[in-house]
This record gives structure tokens, sequence and C-alpha cells, in this order.
């Protein structure tokens, strides 16, 4: 193994710690959303969050958009959320 594999699995796998990082903070930021904002979880409500159906809330920055526009995170923390993601 040379040092331009080396590098590339170094990168590889910063990319999948990226995506996992991203993904739990997307489900954390839907269940903390649901709890906050939703007295209940139907398909009326989870409607926001259906990727098969374009909802609003499917991506992690408009979940961070929403959080913000609501009080719970500064701007400073929504700004890096969208760099994450």
């Amino acid at each position: 193994m040379d040092f331009a594999q080396v590098d590339q699995l170094i990168q590889d796998q910063q990319r999948i710690v990226a995506l996992a990082f991203d993904a739990i903070l997307d489900e954390m930021f839907k269940n903390i959303l649901c709890e906050l904002l939703f007295s209940h979880r139907d398909k009326e409500v989870m409607y926001f969050f259906d990727p098969n159906k374009d909802g609003p809330l499917v991506s992690l920055t408009n979940k961070a958009r929403l959080a913000y526009a609501v009080g719970l995170i500064d701007k400073t923390l929504l700004d890096d959320l969208k760099y994450v993601h």
C-alpha cells in the first residue's frame, strides 16, 4: 500500500464519519422537533419528514432552520449544521 492509497483510505473514513454524523443529527432533530412542536405522530404530521412526498422537513438543513426559527438553536449552530450537512 502506497501513501496515495493510505491518504484515500483516510479520506474515505472521514466521509463515512461525516455521513454517519449527519444521519445521527438528522434523526435527533426530527425527534426533538416532533416532541416539542407536535402533540402526536400520525401520518399527517409525519408527512413533514417523508422523503417520498417531498416533505418540507426532509433535510437536516430544513430541520435546523425550523429549530432556529423557534429558538431552539442559535445562528452560529445553524450555520455550522448547514456547513456540515
